[in-house]
């Protein structure tokens, strides 16, 4: 702490947490229900994973050498701690008897956190250690089960649209100087010192806000029930010869080979300009034109879409130019990220959308169907919509890390 920063015992204010209590921790802990600490006056919101039994003890959120790592790179920036940012943990009890919080006491603390940071308002919100992601991005990821390692997601600058604020998630700084301080155990110490000392200066260097407007991606999407339209739309879009555009299928299995294996409905994003329509009628025989067309596209898994083609309309498609999940490992090789999805959330901010059919939308492997047929036709044509414009959206971010690389 600065020699002339205010002290942190002033700073404490109890919040009002709705449903708090349930876990029961705070009946064994000196510190029960810790509050925030901090002014925050730099708007950035620093959120670790519980209190430790010597933080407990002193009434603070973070203290040993942890908290001296944080204040070592806060300092580089002009940052004050209790000054400019406030702090606070997913589980703001300290369990006396556990080291890490578990999935329940996470859900049961979630309320708080997410109270707070419609509360404060934060324009940077950083998250240290997996339950403080669990707590913070949980709701908001659903894909694949579960968060997954705290590594594949360490160090990404989210400009989450939920809160126009930047999320920057990494290691919790006890686990690092842990490692430090058993170096002859961990021969990744230093570099994990350096990485979480990076990706703090990612988060303190995010300047103002992600978005001067929030971007709404449901309503970009347009609906074309009737397949004359969609041709016409798609046709229109082929003559102009002009832009880069995304496609993609939404299917009634994950192979094409069975002879019931059906295209249900597809999507084209040109532009940004989104479409999304049944598979039926003159809108089958545009795709065709399209898919033949030297009209760059973008693809997710690419090989997809082509098999697809193939299978149905009898030729592979032409001018492929980008690949999000290819690109996504080629500029981040860590497991567990090249999914749409994750790209979308950790690029773009924004949330798992097929929340809501994504059950619809699993089959068993290769030719074992789904039950997309029980889907709400509006609601999968929204959920293909949003799968174009965000591979295109997402396209857009990658291409921009290259600097002056491939170009499409």
């Amino acid at each position: 702490m600065g020699f002339f920063e205010p002290s942190p015992s002033k700073l404490l204010v109890v919040n009002d947490i709705p449903q708090c209590g349930v876990c029961a921790l705070y009946k064994r802990c000196v510190t029960p229900k810790m509050p925030v600490w901090g002014y925050g006056r730099k708007g950035v919101l620093m959120v670790g994973e519980m209190p430790s039994v010597e933080a407990d003890a002193d009434g603070l959120p973070i203290v040993g050498s942890g908290l001296d790592l944080v204040q070592s790179v806060l300092e580089e920036f002009g940052y004050g701690l209790v000054s400019d940012c406030w702090y606070t943990n997913s589980i703001i009890c300290n369990s006396a008897v556990q080291d890490e919080p578990t999935l329940s006491q996470v859900g049961y603390c979630r309320p708080n956190i997410m109270g707070l940071i419609q509360e404060l308002e934060p324009r940077v919100i950083v998250l240290f250690g997996k339950s403080a992601v669990d707590a913070v991005l949980g709701p908001y990821w659903k894909e694949g089960g579960g968060l997954g390692s705290i590594n594949r997601w360490a160090g990404w600058q989210i400009p989450m649209q939920e809160w126009n604020a930047w999320v920057v998630p990494m290691w919790h700084p006890d686990y690092v100087m842990n490692h430090v301080q058993n170096s002859k155990w961990f021969q990744d110490a230093p570099a994990l010192k350096l990485w979480f000392k990076r990706y703090l200066r990612t988060a303190l260097s995010a300047q103002g806000r992600p978005w001067d407007v929030v971007p709404d991606y449901v309503s970009r999407v347009q609906s074309m029930y009737d397949p004359q339209d969609a041709a016409s739309w798609v046709r229109r879009k082929i003559a102009s010869r002009e832009g880069v555009s995304t496609f993609d299928y939404e299917t009634n299995c994950l192979k094409p080979d069975s002879d019931k294996a059906a295209i249900v409905s597809a999507s084209i994003c040109w532009d940004g300009e989104t479409i999304a329509f049944p598979w039926v009628g003159a809108a089958v025989g545009a795709m065709a034109e399209y898919t033949m067309s030297d009209c760059p596209k973008i693809g997710a898994n690419a090989k997809f879409e082509d098999r697809w083609t193939l299978a149905k309309l009898g030729h592979r498609v032409s001018n492929w130019v980008w690949d999000v999940v290819l690109d996504a490992h080629i500029l981040n090789n860590c497991p567990g990220i090249t999914s749409v999805k994750f790209q979308a959330l950790v690029r773009l901010g924004y949330p798992d959308w097929s929340v809501s059919i994504g059950s619809f939308l699993k089959g068993g492997s290769g030719n074992e169907l789904n039950t997309i047929h029980l889907v709400e036709l509006s609601k999968l044509l929204l959920y293909n919509g949003l799968d174009s414009l965000c591979q295109y959206e997402i396209a857009l971010k990658q291409r921009a890390e290259y600097r002056g690389g491939f170009l499409f």
